[in-house]
């Protein structure tokens, strides 16, 4: 039976997660994470995740769907990118299927039509001087584009990697 010390505590926990969801969503892995670290034992992070969760305050596939959607279409990283963030803060990668499926089918976040997008919102069409392609090639590599469907798009070789 719970005492008033544990309904204390489990209040705190409570308290202190919605604290940290009203800076930013956040994956329910990192929630656990924030409340070990402030001390809380683990039942009482269980019960405070599943009311959480049971309300609707977190939900990692809506947390993944908004994350791939959103960076992708803001920032133009490619999803495998956003996918790698997202597993760096514990979304597990049945979740990742599921919200990159949805991002993919509903929203249109693929990685052939944003690099596409990527190129036309760059400037780096068909007639484009090859200084501007280059920049492009290598703006959308950082972004995590991979390297032979970004020259496929920009309808250039890409470099040879066996060269010094």
């Amino acid at each position: 039976m719970a005492g008033p010390e544990h309904e204390t505590t489990a209040s705190r926990a409570e308290r202190r997660a919605l604290d940290l969801l009203a800076r930013r969503p956040r994956a329910e892995s990192e929630l656990r994470h924030a409340l070990a670290t402030h001390g809380y034992a683990d039942d009482v992070i269980d019960a405070t995740l599943s009311r959480l969760v049971a309300r609707g305050y977190v939900d990692d596939r809506a947390l993944a769907v908004e994350y791939l959607v959103s960076r992708a279409e803001r920032l133009g990283h490619a999803p495998s990118r956003l996918l790698a963030e997202l597993r760096t803060r514990g979304v597990p990668e049945s979740v990742l299927e599921a919200a990159e499926r949805e991002a993919r089918e509903v929203h249109g976040v693929d990685a052939p039509r944003m690099v596409r997008r990527e190129i036309d919102r760059r400037g780096a069409g068909p007639d484009a001087d090859p200084r501007r392609k280059a920049r492009v090639y290598n703006a959308l590599l950082r972004a995590g584009y991979d390297a032979d469907d970004v020259a496929a798009a920009l309808g250039v070789a890409p470099p040879d990697e066996s060269e010094p």
